[in-house]
């Protein structure tokens, strides 16, 4: 249930000697306030290594993020949100090389097929397809595509979350 919080631990380390080797006393991050409406053990770590969350401190949530990115200019400003591949198993499931290589290939197969967002959740060998509301109608149109091509990525059910992909704003 931690393997977030060892991970962000590591790479606080890295970046705690990456930035005393080149002179820095400080670390900021993104950290923003939406980012404390879901369960993340990493946020714990980087606060063990006493990084700062400018965001968090301005009160700024994602929302708002991309609004300034937007005004701003940056062509990023509306991508979707990414996260750990790690994220997509279970909590207390093992996590293996096979199983992020297997999501990693099935995301990249419906990303292929122009999909927004896209999140294969696995769960026991079975992959559950998350896409936003809008786009699952699109799913059951390459049903049979995407059923051959998730098997023989390996997965052994192919199942659609009809909620869809909920990102939290």
């Amino acid at each position: 249930k931690n393997r977030c919080y060892y991970c962000k631990k590591e790479e606080a380390e890295i970046l705690l000697k990456l930035a005393k080797e080149m002179g820095y006393n400080h670390i900021a991050d993104g950290v923003n306030i939406s980012d404390f409406r879901d369960y993340r053990p990493g946020i714990v770590a980087v606060n063990e290594a006493n990084f700062f969350h400018p965001l968090v401190e301005a009160n700024i949530g994602r929302g708002e993020v991309r609004l300034l990115a937007k005004r701003l200019g940056l062509s990023n400003y509306d991508m979707p949100s990414t996260t750990c591949l790690a994220s997509r198993i279970p909590y207390n499931e093992k996590i293996t090389y096979d199983k992020l290589s297997m999501i990693e290939k099935a995301e990249n197969f419906l990303f292929s097929l122009s999909f927004k967002q896209v999140r294969v959740r696995y769960s026991n060998g079975n992959a559950r397809i998350e896409v936003y509301p809008e786009e699952i109608n699109k799913i059951f149109l390459n049903r049979d595509e995407i059923v051959k091509a998730l098997k023989r990525i390996g997965f052994s059910k192919v199942t659609v979350d009809l909620e869809g992909y909920r990102e939290l704003i």
